[in-house]
């Protein structure tokens, strides 16, 4: 590891990062919002168990988003793996790439920002007069995400392209992902509550 450098490796693990964080953002979507359009129809199907998922969902990609908004150091001094980090120290030769990727990086700064009071003030710490309060903070609207999630997968492409010379969409990622088999078994329990959940089989018989 070489501070102040970006290494190949920094940009795979990034690419990565973001890959994971929009999978659990589309999880999320398809569980509980509804990708396609339809909100999904649970019924009385645990509805506490997947609230709780929900929210669990929800603060863990508020979180994932605002770590890579972090400053370049935290207050220690160590290097964080932040979009500030590649903005200031990626290598580019070509100079068009670099200011692209720096324009992308005050957008997704500028969305991070927003979020952050939520990160700050619930999720990472239980601030005393936040909690009293009771209001919600850090809320985006749909179309603010979209255009994050469209943000972020170009600065991931510039960087991946200029470092490993091939393209790299970290949306793709989202095509591994079982979500949508869950919510159609959640969606067919709860339109036939009649039948019976199938047991586990007996020990000596798996």
């Amino acid at each position: 590891m070489y501070p102040g450098k970006v290494t190949d490796h920094d940009v795979d693990l990034l690419a990565r990062i973001a890959g994971e964080i929009y999978c659990q953002y589309h999880n999320y979507k398809v569980l509980f919002e509804g990708y396609d359009g339809d909100k999904p129809r649970y019924g009385d199907i645990a509805p506490n168990a997947l609230g709780y998922l929900g929210s669990a969902l929800k603060e863990h990609v508020i979180l994932q988003v605002c770590k890579l908004s972090d400053p370049l150091r935290d207050h220690r001094g160590n290097e964080n793996l932040s979009i500030q980090f590649f903005v200031q120290h990626a290598y580019f030769g070509d100079s068009l790439a670099k200011r692209k990727l720096e324009c992308l990086g005050e957008k997704l700064e500028t969305f991070g920002k927003k979020l952050r009071p939520a990160r700050d003030k619930i999720i990472s710490h239980f601030d005393r007069k936040t909690i009293h309060d009771g209001k919600p903070l850090g809320a985006a609207e749909p179309e603010e995400w979209s255009k994050y999630w469209s943000n972020l997968e170009q600065f991931v492409e510039i960087l991946y392209q200029g470092y490993f010379n091939e393209p790299l969409h970290i949306r793709s990622a989202a095509a591994t992902t079982d979500a949508a088999i869950l919510r159609g078994i959640l969606e067919e329990r709860a339109a036939n509550p009649g039948v019976p959940l199938p047991l586990p089989l007996p020990p000596e018989v798996q």
